[in-house]
């Protein structure tokens, strides 16, 4: 795929041009960053979101063909809180949108707004040329714009709008205007969005969410969580992922209010920020679904997780199984001592689509998106393109990446010192990783929950109806083989356990996947396993497994202070 390169002097007014020093650069699209927020570092999160798009389309036309040939149906983006507008420059010109509709309430950012669309545009007419693009002005007063391309036997439109970001949802729902993808402000959806998204997505659309909200997440600030969303949320050590679970439960009672149901395509957290970001699928459940296996579902992946912090385990339990779990907790039902601390409600199902993600890999390696050397050229690209010489900041940037590069491809080092990735391959690889461990999970528990209802259909267990033990039964045999929703870090499972030293994490996955338990690396912590295990067994596969002494199993004249 070959690089679009836009370079444009919207200083004409004014008599003065932007230098090249104050352009930004990514994946190929150079645009004016204004006096607009700009965060280079959630470029993935941004590849992620065009390349569902991509895949997203290309599943509804499928979809389409199966039933009768017709040309493909139109994708449609509404991008809420644009900024600088680099996200609506990629869906138009990466993502293969049929309309854009890029809006900002804030007017500092007309001027590079406007001008970065009018280049995109521009791009997006190809060989027709600028002849073959029209705009128009709203006659609202706004400064809202439209833009009309007629190229390569297609047409495609960009519109810009200054609104409220839930007033505008207002206003579509309205006018009966709905989106296939839907992206929300980059610096947080608040509770009131969500639920207005909700409002205007094509059943079988998609909904991007984003949080920043660090200290409500991390369970510091419980009296907003309490406020904002709702939830109560405790400092656990997987934490991070917890801040995923707090945005994607959100999203489940808002779409459980209105008969919806969701499935995260991906889940992302990006230490800097920090930034919790997901993609999801929004749906009708099916109509040959009868109302109790839809509302099963939701239960058993909307509820509470439980942390015992002394022994580092957890469990997790629906709004149905609250009293018995609060009971075994008072009573030390899990064996792990002390009290444990209560989060929740939360999202206890996958993060993640395996198939999707898979898909999205394929694309992203098609555009030649996974080759992180050639991201740090894009700058000096840019630049000679433009027939500009290159600066020597610029210059500098392209080295620095490149030797940061370099090192991310040796042998075990993934992250960066900040804990963030280094190539958007790195990071497709771990969250496909995590996904197919999610997905393994959850066939392995339709598995069990079948056999388990099928032992126990026939008879009467305790006294009580057959068909009660059969639910009891199936709901045993589906947590045990699901993946949870947390994870087990390398330092815990040492501390927990009084080993001399914390585990490797790439032998602990080995031998955890040789005792049958699911196990896989998590991007959200270079430390984390995602695993079937509990903690104790965690511990025992370093001790019986990987031969790692335990300071309490040594005589008390061995044992360090």
């Amino acid at each position: 795929m070959k690089a679009v390169v836009l370079v444009h002097q919207h200083g004409a007014a004014s008599g003065t041009t932007r230098p090249l020093g104050q352009l930004q650069h990514e994946r190929g699209l150079s645009f004016d960053l204004g006096p607009s927020f700009y965060r280079p570092q959630s470029c993935f999160s941004r590849d992620l979101a065009v390349l569902s798009a991509v895949v997203h389309r290309r599943h509804r036309q499928r979809q389409q063909q199966q039933c009768t040939p017709a040309a493909p149906p139109p994708l449609h983006v509404l991008d809420l809180c644009a900024g600088s507008g680099i996200r609506s420059m990629r869906y138009l010109l990466q993502g293969d949108a049929d309309l854009v509709l890029c809006n900002d309430g804030d007017p500092a950012n007309d001027a590079c707004l406007t001008a970065n669309l009018s280049a995109a545009a521009d791009a997006a007419a190809g060989e027709a040329g600028p002849a073959a693009v029209t705009c128009e002005a709203f006659p609202d007063g706004t400064g809202s714009r439209r833009w009309r391309v007629a190229g390569a036997g297609r047409q495609q439109r960009l519109e810009l709008c200054r609104h409220e970001a839930i007033s505008l949802l207002m206003r579509c729902r309205l006018e009966g205007r709905f989106f296939d993808l839907i992206d929300s402000d980059s610096f947080g959806a608040g509770p009131g969005l969500v639920g207005a998204a909700l409002d205007v997505v094509r059943h079988g659309g998609l909904v991007c969410l984003t949080h920043t909200a660090g200290t409500i997440a991390g369970g510091r600030d419980p009296a907003s969580a309490q406020a904002l969303f709702s939830q109560h949320l405790a400092p656990l050590p997987s934490v991070n992922e917890q801040g995923l679970r707090l945005l994607l439960g959100l999203a489940c009672r808002e779409a459980a209010a209105r008969r919806l149901s969701i499935q995260p395509l991906w889940s992302l957290y990006s230490p800097h920020g920090p930034v919790w970001r997901t993609m999801l699928r929004v749906s009708r459940p099916a109509q040959q679904s009868s109302p109790v296996a839809v509302r099963r579902l939701q239960q058993q992946r909307y509820g509470y997780t439980l942390h015992w912090p002394a022994s580092g385990e957890s469990s997790s339990c629906s709004f149905q199984d609250m009293p018995a779990a609060l009971l075994a907790a008072g009573g030390g039902g899990n064996g792990g001592g002390g009290q444990p601390v209560l989060s929740g409600p939360l999202w206890l199902g996958p993060l993640h689509d395996h198939l999707h993600l898979q898909e999205v890999e394929r694309e992203a390696a098609a555009r030649g998106w996974l080759d992180a050397l050639a991201e740090t050229t894009t700058a000096a690209t840019a630049a000679a393109a433009a027939g500009t010489a290159v600066t020597a900041a610029d210059a500098s940037l392209v080295a620095s990446q490149a030797v940061a590069v370099e090192q991310l491809r040796q042998p075990k080092v993934l992250h960066t010192r900040n804990g963030s990735l280094g190539s958007l391959q790195l990071l497709l690889e771990l969250l496909v990783e995590e996904a197919g461990a999610e997905a393994a999970g959850e066939a392995a528990a339709e598995a069990a929950a079948a056999a388990a209802a099928a032992a126990a259909a026939p008879a009467e267990l305790g006294g009580r109806p057959a068909g009660m033990a059969s639910a009891e039964a199936t709901g045993a045999a589906e947590a045990a083989a699901l993946m949870p929703p947390w994870f087990l870090r390398t330092n815990d499972v040492g501390r927990v356990g009084c080993l001399e030293g914390p585990p490797s994490r790439q032998r602990l996955l080995q031998e955890l996947r040789r005792r049958g338990h699911l196990a896989a690396r998590s991007h959200i912590d270079p430390s984390a396993v995602k695993t079937t295990a509990s903690m104790a067994q965690a511990v025992a596969a370093c001790v019986d497994g990987l031969g790692i002494r335990s300071r309490a199993q040594l005589q008390p004249a061995d044992r360090e202070c």
